[in-house]
């Protein structure tokens, strides 16, 4: 499938829900070759960093399988810190998955935007908890501030934005729906992002081909909107 514009995906977040089962990841490299292009960057979330195949340049006293159990729990509750053969095969295909994409993670990105137009965000997303709020924090930055779009899995990443008073309004994509009739995607595939501009919405909807969206939207929140291509 070829996107008929391709400016707004400088970085395509992966929602953490493609790393909670190892077929859900399998399911991610087709639908990231339909939504980057030659000059996208992967990001991951800055918890997944311990998936890293070569972990010898990692400070384990920051990051470790903890916290990568921990939030991906609340993307998929039958995630269990016990069972180690879904932890182990999702740490196997990684090698993979880094060799193709060589992704970065969220916390590269946004060390250089300015947390002055995020304060009211920031106190936000502490009612999410700590994993969490962060996951958000960081791809909300990303996709506002970074010409960012999210790959989500499932509803848990509109649901966890709506706790923090960002609007999401979801539309029919036809795009999506291509990319799941051809066997590109799982059903259960979310194209998100989060705009200040109707600028940027109308693009998004142009991009992805949404339909449906009320036709005097208008992202004036403080936080901005989420629009979600769906259906």
């Amino acid at each position: 499938m070829t996107l008929k514009n391709k400016t707004l995906q400088k970085y395509v977040c992966v929602d953490p829900g493609f790393f909670s089962t190892p077929k859900r990841l399998d399911s991610l490299p087709d639908v990231l070759d339909n939504l980057k292009n030659s000059e996208s960057q992967v990001v991951l979330p800055s918890l997944l960093r311990p998936l890293t195949p070569n972990r010898d340049n990692l400070n384990e006293s920051n990051f470790n399988d903890t916290d990568i159990v921990k939030l991906l729990r609340n993307w998929n509750p039958s995630f269990e810190k016990n069972d180690l053969s879904d932890l182990f095969q999702i740490r196997k295909k990684m090698e993979g998955f880094f060799q193709k994409f060589n992704p970065i993670f969220a916390d590269d990105v946004v060390r250089d935007i300015p947390d002055d137009g995020f304060l009211s965000l920031k106190n936000s997303v502490k009612v999410l908890g700590k994993h969490v709020g962060k996951t958000i924090f960081e791809f909300v930055q990303i996709t506002s501030k970074k010409l960012g779009i999210i790959a989500g899995y499932g509803r848990k990443m509109i649901s966890f934005v709506r706790k923090v008073r960002i609007t999401a309004v979801e539309g029919y994509s036809k795009y999506k729906h291509s990319l799941i009739d051809s066997g590109f995607a799982p059903k259960h595939l979310k194209i998100i992002g989060v705009f200040h501009t109707v600028h940027d919405v109308v693009s998004f909807s142009n991009v992805f081909e949404v339909t449906g969206m009320p036709p005097e939207l208008e992202p004036v929140a403080e936080l901005g909107l989420m629009l979600v291509a769906d259906g």
